[in-house]
């Protein structure tokens, strides 16, 4: 039975490393029937148990130092666990608390001290008191009242997982956390996630090779979904050792923003990626280079990309102008938005480039890639229904020698 929990100990300390292996874990367990959080609980509740017995125990009866025990040890390790899982996702770190960890670690923290008589007993005693007040702290409130999520709240908290894979081309995943604020105004909208990000991203994985060497910024980005996609690409397959940053993923609201931060963190991209604040109705299309909203010129990049980011006609006129100003001479914008019927403004997109001297192609998704775009995700989206219509723009700065201006 020891080995049997030392073994369950072992794995779960494998699991949390990093905000990615504990969201994946999350989802894993809770697909099995089992929430993780009843798993951990189950393992931490027991090894406190006996760990509370060992310390009743006169000397004689405990042996050894108390920190050489074996209940010690993996006590140990699980409050150094549930600390980590504190620092990196505070939502699991809730749901612990309902299923019963803050009663526990209480139940450490008001150990007397007075009971050990050893000094180095005590010392130990009073280190594991530490760490178990450090978790604590890091809550919004302690003790939290044991009350449970049902698995069906659980559901509901995790990140959405995008597993996109397209035949021949290859498969990438990619966790999304939405922003859990009610959405307020149209500026919002970047809140939550909109279909054609994962049509984008399926565009992504079928063409890999466009991204080599290239500095890469998407627009309006949302929760992230096609930048992260190009960061996780990117660092997969070309960037694996390289510290530079290549794709930056933008949205105007401050609070999507750091949603966006906080996924780039989680999925573990920090190498190659950042998120930053653009307003493309702050762009001028006669300028080198794309500004942030704290008025920095920032340099022009090779690809731009954009989903759903139109949704009225001036929408569509203030993005070709962040795409003129964006790109460098020779460089692609991919555009993926709802028709027409879908998203007010679109159909002015392809006139508002010509004007620009920008070259535009426009396709239906459906129709590119034996229709490999559309995915199963979508329907984790908000605003898909099964008979929407999707395009695809690719728009080129021509430089201005092919122009035939120089």
């Amino acid at each position: 039975m020891p080995q049997e929990v030392e073994g369950k100990v072992e794995i779960l300390n494998q699991q949390t490393t990093c905000p990615r292996d504990v969201a994946m874990a999350r989802i894993k367990y809770l697909e099995s029937g089992l929430g993780f959080p009843s798993f951990v609980l189950s393992i931490f509740r027991e090894s406190v148990k006996k760990w509370l017995v060992v310390l009743s125990m006169d000397e004689i009866t405990r042996g050894a130092n108390l920190e050489q025990r074996e209940e010690s040890m993996r006590v140990k390790l699980l409050l150094l666990i549930l600390k980590r899982i504190a620092m990196v996702d505070s939502t699991l770190d809730e749901e612990l608390a309902k299923e019963g960890s803050h009663v526990m670690l209480a139940k450490i923290i008001n150990v007397d001290c007075g009971i050990l008589n050893k000094e180095a007993d005590q010392d130990f005693l009073m280190e594991m008191q530490d760490i178990a007040c450090e978790i604590a702290s890091m809550s919004s409130s302690f003790p939290i009242r044991i009350s449970p999520f049902t698995n069906e709240e659980l559901a509901k908290r995790l990140p959405l997982l995008f597993d996109e894979a397209v035949e021949s081309h290859g498969r990438a995943c990619v966790l999304i956390n939405q922003v859990n604020i009610r959405q307020s105004a149209q500026k919002d909208v970047g809140f939550v996630m909109w279909p054609s990000a994962v049509a984008l991203s399926r565009w992504l994985l079928c063409n890999t090779n466009e991204l080599e060497g290239k500095d890469i910024l998407e627009l309006g980005a949302g929760c992230g979904l096609t930048g992260l996609m190009a960061a996780r690409l990117t660092l997969t397959h070309y960037q694996t050792e390289a510290k530079k940053i290549k794709v930056i993923i933008t949205d105007f609201n401050e609070v999507v923003v750091k949603n966006i931060n906080q996924n780039i963190h989680l999925n573990a991209i920090e190498k190659v990626a950042k998120g930053a604040r653009l307003d493309f109705y702050q762009q001028d299309p006669t300028r080198e280079g794309w500004l942030d909203t704290a008025g920095k010129l920032n340099e022009q990049v090779d690809i731009v990309l954009a989903a759903d980011v139109i949704c009225q006609p001036d929408d569509a006129y203030a993005a070709a102008r962040s795409i003129k100003a964006a790109l460098r001479n020779g460089g692609k914008a991919v555009v993926v938005s709802g028709d027409s019927k879908h998203r007010y403004g679109v159909d002015c997109f392809e006139d508002a480039c010509t004007c620009l001297g920008l070259g535009v192609t426009k396709c239906d998704v459906r129709d590119i890639y034996e229709g490999n775009l559309i995915s199963p995700n979508m329907e984790k989206t908000s605003g898909y229904v099964d008979s929407m219509s999707l395009l695809m723009f690719i728009v080129e700065k021509i430089s201005e020698y092919e122009n035939g201006e120089s």
